[in-house]
């Protein structure tokens, strides 16, 4: 079982251990530019979440209903324009649809 905090299932010594090989492959000339995975994961869900937006994909249908914007008043703006679901676990809140409602909202 892992400890720490957890982006997705990755948990912060996971992310440690994945950067640390990174490194190494930096100094050792396997790739040419300093990867951070944080960066990568970002990166690769902000892609994906913008994806599903379309009504063809495939996972479009885990996204939640679309709020009715007339009848709630936000104090700041979303970059989407979905409901936000209620979070009973750390489980259900870092998995992937939940996980970008909150992050990239």
């Amino acid at each position: 079982m892992h400890t720490g905090s957890t982006t997705g299932q990755l948990s912060k010594s996971d992310k440690s251990r994945i950067n640390t090989f990174f490194r190494k492959a930096l100094k050792r000339g396997l790739c040419n530019m300093p990867l951070d995975i944080e960066e990568l994961i970002t990166t690769a869900d902000k892609r994906l979440f913008r994806l599903i937006f379309s009504e063809t994909h495939c996972l479009h249908h885990l996204l939640p209903p679309h709020r009715n914007v007339r009848t709630v008043s936000s104090l700041r703006t979303r970059g989407h324009n979905f409901t936000l679901p209620h979070m009973d676990s750390n489980l259900h809140k870092n998995t992937f649809i939940n996980r970008c409602l909150f992050q990239f909202r």
